[in-house]
């Protein structure tokens, strides 16, 4: 929680974006539960800026740890909206397909002893008839 909640300087990033985080936190059991209360009255694009935000943060405590200076919350935020942006120009642009998803819950699991797990991601091209897997 402290991460991407409590920090000071992510306290006044999330005040920069006009984003409440005034909750009672002995409540709050667990991050996921944070974003589903945050969230929960919001439409898709703002879900959007919000996960980006958290994005952000997690990129500056990132930046911060291997040993770059800190930056302004006011920068982060700009960041965060100015990479939304274009990421969604992108997608527009590029006739990315976007899939829906069911409700469920995903959990991590280990895999079985002398497995390995290796975590990809990928895109549809509807305009190139084509896709991408890295």
């Amino acid at each position: 929680m402290h991460a991407l909640v409590l920090c000071p300087l992510v306290q006044r990033v999330w005040s920069e974006a006009a984003i409440d985080t005034e909750q009672e936190w002995g409540s709050i059991g667990s991050m996921t539960e944070w974003m589903k209360r945050i969230t929960e009255d919001t439409d898709e694009g703002e879900t959007c800026r919000l996960i980006m935000l958290a994005w952000a943060i997690w990129n500056e405590r990132n930046n911060v740890l291997h040993g770059g200076e800190q930056t302004e919350a006011s920068i982060i935020c700009s960041r965060a909206t100015n990479f939304l942006c274009h990421y969604t120009n992108l997608m527009q642009k590029s006739g990315v397909c976007r899939v829906e998803s069911d409700e469920r819950e995903h959990h991590w699991k280990r895999p079985p002893k002398g497995m390995w797990k290796i975590n990809v991601d990928g895109a549809v091209f509807k305009y190139k008839g084509s896709s991408l897997v890295w």
